[in-house]
């Protein structure tokens, strides 16, 4: 079924989510006659919306109420000149957009779907394309700025076992399997290959964390090339959480120590 949302309605809509944004659970709330008839706007998923131009892409939810196993997620695109349209159905769906949303990715029912900025299926990448480690199960990554590298990662449990990066342009699969990130914290530049992680443990629960706390542990910060295979050690505190984060400028790694915010060029070492 196609609706069409008034450019007054969506423009509440973007205003509404924006004062939101400091949510990661931020859905699309819009009044019910509205909504596809039996969808529910989705806040189960952890990314369950992305903002491209003038299009809203929003995850939504459908169960049959006679039956608590029948149930799906959908991804669809709404645009205030075009009638919204649903891109994908199926159960656990992801999906990531790319920066000038000419690309979509989907992962659903074991396969990532590649669609172009219509909705129309243009690749289809299975599961065991991708999947190539024992125990893991692949997760979407992020897009490069241009869209001609789509990453993705192999994760057992909270630990990324490899990551893969797919190019777009040939189809081409590498993996990088050789570093294994389980600490609480990591985060890959989809433009350079860079990885900066630290070993800031897993704690599953306030006891652990209050030891590691209480342990005065030195924690380190680095940043991995999975193509170069070359390391930096950043920075290093007790018992610190560097929250690391790449900027806009795809070589400067932004990260903390205490409160304090501070920064690392890579080219300017």
């Amino acid at each position: 079924k196609n609706m069409k949302i008034p450019r007054i309605i969506y423009v509440l809509i973007i205003m509404l989510l924006i004062l939101n944004a400091c949510s990661n659970n931020s859905s699309v709330d819009v009044e019910n006659e509205k909504v596809p008839e039996g969808f529910t706007s989705s806040n189960q998923q952890f990314h369950n919306i992305e903002f491209r131009s003038d299009k809203i892409y929003a995850l939504y939810d459908w169960e049959n109420p006679e039956d608590e196993d029948d149930w799906s997620d959908a991804l669809w695109c709404f645009s205030p000149y075009e009638d919204a349209k649903m891109i994908a159905e199926g159960k656990g769906l992801e999906f990531r957009v790319t920066e000038e949303g000419k690309l979509i990715a989907v992962e659903v029912d074991g396969n990532i779907d590649i669609y172009d900025a219509e909705g129309n299926l243009i690749h289809r990448i299975s599961d065991e394309d991708v999947n190539t480690e024992e125990y893991t199960e692949v997760r979407l990554e992020q897009w490069n700025d241009d869209g001609s590298v789509l990453w993705c990662s192999l994760m057992e449990t909270y630990v990324t076992v490899a990551y893969v990066a797919i190019d777009t342009n040939s189809w081409e699969i590498t993996k990088y399997n050789d570093r294994t990130f389980s600490s609480d914290e990591y985060v890959l530049n989809p433009n350079t290959g860079w990885v900066a992680y630290s070993d800031y443990p897993v704690t599953l629960d306030i006891i652990a964390f209050d030891e590691y706390m209480e342990s005065g542990q030195m924690t380190m910060l680095y940043i991995y090339n999975l193509i170069t295979k070359e390391e930096r050690v950043i920075d290093s505190s007790e018992t610190n959480k560097f929250k690391p984060k790449w900027s806009n400028n795809s070589n400067e790694l932004v990260y903390y120590m205490g409160y304090k915010s501070n920064s690392y060029d890579i080219e300017g070492e």
